[in-house]
């Protein structure tokens, strides 16, 4: 049964490889395998007491950055994004220092260790692509009063922004395409109905999600939703936002402003 070593070999040879298709193929197969090996945890509890929880749970602690540093808010997205199709919640501190995550230990394995792949390469790019200046000209819409709606050349910092969000959507993009894959998979294999023993791969995984969703819920003091990044961006049509998502598309290893409302945690 693949376990989060397998995962993690998975990403290594997607790190060490200079085919971008062959990294693309590396990132699938890691997600698709935590999906499956999801799948198989959450169908054996069931089988053997359906009044069992199908996995424990837990929560972690995952440090993002240190305060004030312009990136954590992004870092805390991308690892949104990537939790989400692996079935973690999470809980963000009020400064994007670092995130609680609620699922099964395997679950946040699974996902820490995609968004420790990704991490590096999102920020990496974004700077390198701000300093590129390849961006100028580009313009973001604003509300000015007395005038409305007008065009306004963008900044550095909002290319930089604007390319992590993009990179942001794109990894959740294909993390959540290598998910149902795996849902296939394990439902048109030989076996699968036998298997299963408690419904379809997906009812699997909705009644795992909702376990998570019942724990989150009672062990979580977060007060509020965390709303992400709310500063200026590019269209996505724009430079930057074709780079980060051409970024994220062969890297190797959210467009929604609330993030599944993750919950913010209080200060102090």
């Amino acid at each position: 049964m693949p376990t989060i070593e397998t995962v993690a070999a998975l990403l290594a040879k997607s790190e060490r490889t200079d085919n971008a298709d062959e990294a693309d193929a590396y990132l699938a197969k890691a997600q698709q395998l935590a999906t499956l090996h999801a799948i198989d945890l959450a169908s054996l509890a069931a089988r053997q007491d359906r009044r069992r929880t199908p996995a424990v749970l837990t929560q972690r602690t995952i440090r993002v950055g240190e305060p004030r540093r312009a990136a954590n808010t992004h870092l805390v997205e991308l690892f949104s994004a990537i939790a989400r199709p692996n079935d973690v919640l999470i809980d963000v501190a009020h400064n994007s220092t670092y995130v609680i995550a609620y699922g099964t230990t395997d679950d946040i394995d699974t996902s820490e260790a995609i968004w420790l792949a990704c991490a590096p390469r999102m920020v990496q790019g974004a700077h390198a692509w701000m300093k590129s200046r390849k961006w100028s000209g580009e313009t973001t819409r604003k509300y000015r009063p007395g005038v409305g709606i007008v065009d306004v050349p963008i900044t550095g910092r909002t290319a930089k922004a604007t390319y992590m969000l993009a990179f942001t959507s794109r990894i959740g993009a294909r993390l959540r395409e290598a998910r149902q894959a795996a849902v296939t998979e394990h439902d048109t294999a030989p076996g699968a109905g036998a298997a299963a023993g408690s419904g379809d791969a997906e009812l699997v995984l909705v009644q795992k999600s909702a376990q998570v969703r019942s724990f989150h819920a009672a062990k979580s003091k977060a007060r509020g939703t965390w709303r992400g990044y709310g500063g200026s961006a590019a269209g996505a049509g724009s430079g930057s936002a074709r780079a980060g998502d051409a970024a994220a598309r062969v890297t190797r290893l959210g467009g929604s402003p609330e993030l599944g409302k993750a919950g913010e945690l209080p200060a102090g």
